[in-house]
């Protein structure tokens, strides 16, 4: 096996892979990746994605049996195996992108889809090279002098956001104001934002394996002039709470290990 090994396949071809291994369904296919098949067209379909995989060369018939060519079946087995995972699910001028880092045995598999019902798996090289390519796809930028932080209710955020993509500044200044967030705050964070910002938001699931993993999150926002992080307060008294402060890439790096490093 080589950790520069690469695989793109459908997901039927997917679906094939994880009958022949046996395995359980990774998060990044959802709860039911073959909704809308019948039983029997299911059938039909997965017959046909092991012959494409067959000539492509990522399954090998041994006697009378289909077995996953050695180079694939860690890389296919990790994503359902491994214990914990970090997604990313971007929102970027309407376009929504998802992406699951799996973390099993020392080993991190980044699982993407570059087109609809498209599946990429790849090595990751190291945790640090994980926490870069996140950063990087922000890249960060700050023209404040000083971190601005303001607490808020996760449902008002929420409805912030959504009332700035869509043009209702003025909505989203009344919920701010509803809030209590001072005049000079307020006129900063609209502005720093621009009417189309970027999100990102950062999940950590761990003990996958087990029956309620451990999930621990927080977004990324980011405007015209600045990046915004909220993350929910813990021990407050309500779980609800969100904190919202500008960051820099260095402040993004160290939010990031300290959501994954414990993987």
């Amino acid at each position: 096996m080589s950790n520069n090994t690469i695989l793109q396949i459908s997901q039927e071809e997917y679906l094939a892979c994880i009958g022949l291994l046996r395995l359980p369904i990774p998060l990044g296919l959802g709860e039911d990746p073959s909704a809308g098949y019948t039983e029997e067209l299911l059938n039909i379909v997965l017959m046909v994605a092991m012959g494409s995989l067959s000539a492509h060369n990522i399954v090998d018939q041994q006697a009378e049996v289909m077995v996953i060519h050695p180079e694939y079946s860690d890389l296919l087995s990790i994503p359902s195996l491994a214990d914990s995972c970090l997604l990313v699910n971007g929102i970027d001028h309407e376009k929504n992108t998802t992406g699951y880092y799996y973390f099993h045995n020392q080993q991190i598999v980044f699982h993407s889809s570059p087109k609809d019902r498209v599946h990429r798996l790849e090595y990751q090289s190291s945790l640090t090279q994980v926490i870069n390519h996140c950063v990087n796809v922000l890249s960060p930028t700050s023209t404040h002098n000083h971190a601005t932080q303001f607490r808020i209710h996760a449902n008002d955020l929420s409805s912030v956001l959504e009332a700035i993509s869509v043009g209702q500044t003025q909505t989203a200044v009344s919920i701010l104001r509803r809030s209590g967030m001072a005049h000079d705050s307020l006129a900063f964070f609209l502005d720093s934002l621009g009417l189309n910002p970027q999100r990102y938001a950062f999940v950590r699931f761990k003990g996958l394996q087990s029956p309620e993993p451990n999930v621990k999150s927080f977004v990324v926002f980011q405007g015209l002039g600045e990046t915004w992080c909220a993350e929910q307060l813990l021990n407050n008294g309500d779980d609800s709470m969100m904190a919202v402060s500008t960051v820099t890439s260095d402040d993004l790096y160290t939010r990031l290990l300290q959501l994954v490093e414990s993987m």
